[in-house]
């Protein structure tokens, strides 16, 4: 019997139940809508746990309703739920605060319901998939798996909003938050380039009218202390005592670290389960909580739609109704290899056999733009000049290109830039698999007392188009630490290190592998004033001077984790 015949068989209409009150042990109602099968029993149920509002997510949305009918017709109870202060919901919403012990509260109710068999499954996307973890580091006996979706696993420090201690783009996710509902439609109207100019950074809320605690606080800890710890899922694997299927997307940019760091730290450091692999790892070549067989000019091929609704179902057909599903048989690592368009799978993560090979960094001190003449390869330098490259924060490098509509990934247009140095390695001759997290190790200079230095892997086709792949960024005083700032002298030469986001992609032959450097992609990460004042209440902007060295004294470094042979997926 194949995997797909083993599955549960759809056999149950839907009937609904809104606004259900979900107690809290505040004392607090959460409101739940129930999605349930037609017929009287007890069930299993898949909880979602939501702050964007459940109402989006009923039978009149045409995914959603999609969704809640797959499972209720084969057996299940969906239970989606208004996070707490969200929408029908009661309290006071701070983002992550009370999840933790309303996620418990909340898997204690399904559980003990006259619809339910007491075993709850989790799933999310985005928040809701943060969601599911808080839920499985409280405890709740109930919970016998999650599956999260793009979700982070250091928040919010190094993770969805800031990335080490960097500032990121995401007051517009704010507004998700402004008071009981969303204000969508206001989100669409303001431009957002002209909102993240303004300083000081700790009061673009109120700029924009609005009062976000968090936003504020989030100013108040510049470095890494117990306010962060608390909201990380990281420090907290240990607890985990459920198994989890982790999902992620290579151009969920924000994200996909975090979803391999949250299955790599479970494996090693989650509570002992009973024989067997019961974490997983599954990435396919999408944008954040999409699945597209295409993502702006690059197309990935067929084998990169899948129904992922079917792939819940075998995890959770086997966790929550003990069917042999055959999902547990299949290596614990699953991902789409760009290029090649193909699925691999691994045992571990990065793959077995990944070694990472350095690409130096070379150029006669002119790498500026495309037109430059900077150069990548395995040799390591000799005596080069530094190249340099002046930084304003008043014309920071723009990115992402494009918009959420019209997605462009070719950085041509960047790469015209004198403040943007690029480095290249000649055409391929034969494809080369680069499988795991890039990193880069600079060594540089600046005259300021702070400022970042922003790194871009990029592959290259035979007609120049530059599609973007990788992004990572390091601020200079948090070069050696997160909890502690040290500022830098001028001029003096630092070791910088980059860990750019993990990829998997196959450069294909006649392809070019190329880093791109600078000091800013705005207003992805919040640019940096180059002051080394409070970053949230600097209103002031120094120009920064930026040199970057590579020679035998200052070998930088693109260092790339190659895998020669992958482990290609035969479909069973």
């Amino acid at each position: 019997m194949s995997c797909r015949e083993n599955l549960t068989k759809p056999k149950y209409g839907v009937k609904a139940k809104y606004n259900v009150w979900v107690p809290m042990r505040d004392g607090v109602r959460l409101s739940a809508d129930v999605y349930m099968p037609d017929k009287e029993g007890k069930y299993p149920v898949i909880l979602i746990r939501t702050y964007y509002g459940k109402h989006k997510m009923d039978l009149s949305n045409e995914e959603w309703g999609e969704f809640i009918t797959y499972f209720v017709s084969r057996g299940y109870v969906v239970v989606i739920q208004d996070c707490r202060g969200r929408y029908d919901s009661e309290g006071e919403f701070y983002i992550e605060e009370y999840d933790f012990d309303d996620g418990y509260d909340t898997v204690e109710w399904c559980a003990k319901q006259s619809w339910s068999n007491g075993n709850v499954g989790m799933f999310g996307c985005s928040y809701p998939g943060c969601l599911c973890w808080s839920a499985a580091i409280s405890g709740n006996k109930h919970l016998k798996c999650i599956a999260p979706r793009d979700a982070t696993s250091d928040d919010y420090f190094n993770g969805g909003f800031m990335r080490g201690g960097v500032v990121q783009g995401w007051l517009e996710w704010c507004l998700h938050t402004a008071g009981k509902t969303s204000r969508e439609n206001l989100i669409k109207k303001i431009n957002w380039s002209k909102v993240y100019r303004h300083l000081p950074l700790i009061k673009l809320d109120e700029y924009l009218g609005f009062n976000f605690p968090w936003w504020k606080d989030y100013f108040k800890h510049p470095c890494y202390d117990e306010y962060w710890e608390k909201l990380s899922y990281e420090k907290q694997h240990d607890k985990v005592a459920v198994p989890s299927l982790n999902i992620g997307g290579w151009y969920s940019t924000s994200d996909i670290d975090g979803t391999i760091r949250n299955f790599v730290g479970v494996t090693e450091k989650g509570k002992k389960l009973p024989p067997g692999t019961h974490h997983k790892l599954f990435i396919g070549p999408w944008p954040h909580c999409e699945i597209t067989t295409s993502y702006g000019e690059v197309d990935f091929g067929e084998k990169a739609k899948i129904d992922l609704k079917e792939i819940l179902l075998k995890w959770f057909d086997y966790w929550l109704k003990g069917k042999d599903t055959g999902i547990m048989n299949e290596p614990p690592v699953k991902y789409f290899l760009m290029g090649a368009n193909e699925w691999c799978v691994a045992n571990q993560w990065p793959p077995e056999g990944t070694t990472y090979i350095k690409y130096y960094l070379h150029s006669g001190g002119r790498a500026n733009s495309l037109l430059g003449d900077g150069q990548l390869d395995p040799n390591p330098p000799k005596d080069e000049p530094y190249d340099q490259y002046t930084y304003d924060p008043d014309n920071p490098v723009p990115f992402p290109l494009g918009t959420e509509e019209n997605v462009i990934l070719d950085q041509r247009v960047v790469e015209r830039r004198d403040d943007v140095l690029v480095y290249s390695t000649p055409p391929l001759e034969e494809d080369i698999n680069v499988v795991g997290q890039p990193r880069v190790k600079l060594y540089a200079s600046s005259s300021a007392v702070d400022t970042d230095f922003v790194a871009k892997l990029v592959d290259v086709y035979p007609n120049d188009m530059a599609i973007f792949l990788s992004i990572g960024i390091v601020r200079a005083r948090f070069r050696e630490s997160y909890r502690e700032m040290k500022l830098i002298k001028p001029g003096e030469i630092y070791e910088y290190n980059i860990e750019m986001n993990n990829i998997a992609i196959q450069f294909k032959k006649g392809h070019r592998i190329r880093l791109e450097i600078s000091s800013s992609a705005f207003p992805y990460f919040l640019k940096n004033q180059n002051t080394g004042n409070d970053i949230g209440t600097d209103t002031e902007n120094v120009i920064a001077r930026q040199k970057i060295y590579h020679n035998k004294d200052f070998p930088s470094h693109l260092e790339l984790p190659i895998l020669k042979e992958p482990k290609y997926w035969k479909d069973k």
